[in-house]
């Protein structure tokens, strides 16, 4: 579990506006800005950046399956694979 700023990506675009922080969970980042969300974490060069690619995966891990977060905390914080950017 690490805290880190996260930069979304749409239509191919970072827009550093929409940068917000976010909590590291493995490979998933849970941001707060507009209401709770878990998404895919894409890593970069900066240890403390990740990106989350809206034109590839939109998926809302949180709102699929509330109790996910909960699972991904005790099974395994801090470990995970990232996808490279």
């Amino acid at each position: 579990m690490k805290k880190v700023t996260v930069q979304y990506r749409f239509e191919n675009v970072i827009n550093p506006r929409d940068n917000e922080p976010g909590v590291l969970f493995g490979d998933k980042v849970l941001v707060t800005e507009e209401g709770f969300g878990l998404y895919q974490a894409i890593k970069t060069d900066n240890p403390n950046v990740v990106i989350v690619d809206l034109d590839e995966n939109v998926t809302d891990h949180l709102a699929e399956n509330p109790t996910f977060l909960i699972d991904l905390i005790v099974s395994d914080p801090g470990g995970g694979s990232f996808v490279q950017a």
